[in-house]
């Protein structure tokens, strides 16, 4: 299997995430569920990372980032 086969066979198994943005250091675009969400860093806690998930309406919640690869992941 020579480097362009190699290459085709990479990009055909890696999923599609299609209306993913990242601008700076925010994530736009995350599906879960039946919304999308966008998400900031933040840092709470005794120097735990977590994000700040928005929904399209305006609600927001401080995950882990545990649970943040869990459920967008």
């Amino acid at each position: 299997m020579n480097l362009m086969e190699t290459y085709r066979s990479i990009a055909e198994a890696a999923p599609k995430m299609k209306k993913l943005g990242i601008y700076g250091s925010e994530i736009s675009g995350l599906k879960y569920k039946n919304g999308t969400y966008n998400a900031k860093p933040v840092i709470y806690g005794s120097n735990k990372l977590g994000f700040r998930v928005q929904n399209e309406f305006g609600d927001f919640e401080t995950v882990d980032l545990k649970t943040f690869a869990k459920r967008f992941g």
